[in-house]
Order: structure tokens, then sequence, then C-alpha cells
């Protein structure tokens, strides 16, 4: 209706539909060896920040983040 009012037409097409069937994450693993594994270099955070925060209750990711600074700034994502 706003598009008409405006003066445009079109096809407005049909909405995709959420496909509801079953998935699994796959967890990824770490390959141990010398020195420090980072997995933020930007921020100097490492496989075992990561793993202490999980240890002191920080499961979720947007947690996990905050508490290790992992992606902020211009690496986020």
């Amino acid at each position: 209706a706003a598009a008409r009012d405006a003066g445009r037409g079109g096809n407005i097409g049909s909405m995709p539909v959420a496909d509801d069937a079953a998935f699994s994450l796959t967890p990824l693993w770490h390959v141990a060896g010398k020195g420090k594994a980072f997995v933020d270099q930007q921020h100097d955070v490492t496989a075992s920040d990561v793993e202490l925060a999980q240890r002191e209750g920080f499961q979720s990711v947007e947690h996990l983040k905050r508490y290790t600074t992992l992606g902020m700034a211009t690496d986020q994502g």
C-alpha cells in the first residue's frame, strides 16, 4: 500500500519458507603445539583465555566475547 501511495508498483513475490529441519553443530577442536595458540592476534586472545572464560561460566558467545575482548573493534564478526 505504501509503494502504491508513492506511485510505485510491482510484484511482491512470495515469501521464503524457513526450513525447520533439525541440525547439529560440530564443535571446533584445538591442536596443541609449541607456544601460544592465538584466537585473536589483534587483542592477544589465546585458546587458554577462551578455556578460562568457559570454566568461569561464560558459555554464551556474546559473554565470551565481552570477557576476552575477542572480535572487538576492527575485526568484529
